[in-house]
């Protein structure tokens, strides 16, 4: 299985940015590693005078929480991508495996990128960051109009 990544969605030809080999255990990539793949459930409810509730689903999406240990020049990575794609404003594909380019999820990042802190290793005090990124799945056209 080889790393998750991710690619713009307006670029042609398609580029996929691996994310580095750092990924940690407790991550919710492919519903492996640390439980299932989180599920976000939006509904509409409606309740009559009676009390009777009327529940329609509204969106049922994906979520993935993946966890990262990794040095400042990896860091990098996930402010480019915060960068390009403005926060949580333009949605993107991800890979949960780059290896498998043809699963891929429309998604959107959360909309900070915040610089955690860090730990320092004993070994020429290199500086390593715990970082969380969150990405929620969104619907592409194709399925809005199906």
């Amino acid at each position: 299985m080889g790393n998750p990544g991710y690619s713009l969605a307006a670029s042609s030809p398609v580029e996929i940015v691996e994310f580095p080999k750092s990924v940690r255990s407790d991550s919710s990539l492919l519903g492996k590693n640390g439980g299932p793949i989180e599920r976000e459930r939006t509904d509409n409810v409606f309740e009559t005078e009676e009390g009777v509730k009327w529940i329609r689903a509204k969106i049922r999406r994906r979520k993935w929480t993946l966890h990262f240990r990794v040095t400042i020049s990896e860091l990098e990575i996930f402010e480019a991508l915060d960068l390009s794609v403005d926060g949580q404003r333009v949605a993107f594909y991800f890979y949960p495996d780059v290896d498998n380019s043809a699963e891929a999820y429309l998604v959107r990042k959360d909309k900070d990128f915040k610089v955690p802190a860090h730990d320092q290793l004993a070994k020429g005090m290199v500086r390593i960051f715990d970082y969380v990124l969150e990405l929620i799945e969104e619907s592409e056209a194709a399925q809005i109009l199906a």
